[in-house]
Formats: structure tokens, sequence, C-alpha cells
């Protein structure tokens, strides 16, 4: 049986749950990718002290300027990640529930 998210003769409406269980691997393939990317910015684009010269005014800024982005960075892949596990899980739930219910009226219906 065909799942759209379209209306039906009658007024009733089909989920296409193959999309959302599309949908759901692809925010998993994401998210798997994302905590290579996090180790990366957390940890390989440390700076040490004396890399931008010494006795150089404007060396403290910068280090400053990139320990604050390494930061900002890890704070935005750590909310990407929060987000897509919700959505994904969200997702997930909902196909659950439809394939339940299509499962459940197919039982009462024919037996």
């Amino acid at each position: 049986m065909s799942r759209h998210a379209a209306p039906q003769q009658g007024g009733g409406y089909q989920v296409d749950v193959s999309a959302l269980e599309q949908t759901v691997a692809k925010l998993n393939a994401v998210a798997a990718e994302l905590g290579p990317t996090a180790d990366r910015a957390a940890y390989r684009t440390t700076i040490g002290g004396g890399t931008l010269g010494t006795g150089f005014a404007g060396a403290t800024g910068l280090l400053g300027t990139h320990d604050a982005m390494q930061s900002w960075i890890a704070e935005m892949i750590s909310q990407l990640k929060s987000l897509i596990e919700e959505y994904g899980g969200q997702a997930k739930q909902v196909a659950a529930n439809y394939t339940d219910l299509e499962d459940q009226t197919a039982q009462n219906m024919f037996g």
C-alpha cells in the first residue's frame, strides 16, 4: 500500500512512511559525520601559545579570537547534533506510529 502525504478521496491522508524512514537514515548519516568534525574542531585546531610568534602585540588577541571561534564551532556542532537527534527521533516515532496504526487497521479489517 502506498503511503503519500497527500489528501485522498474521502478526506483522509496517507503518509509516506518510507520517506520518513529515509529522512531518519539521512539524519543519522549526518550525525555520524558530525562526530569526527566535532573532534577536529575541538582538538585538531589548537594553536600553541608561541605559534603566532613572540613579542607580537596582536598574537594574544589572535590566539584569543581563535579560541573563541573554536568554542563557538564546537557549540554549534553540539546544537546541530541535538537538533538532529531530536528531529530524527520524532520522525522515527511518527513512522513507527503510522506503521503500527496501519497494521492494526489491516488486522481489524481482515481478521
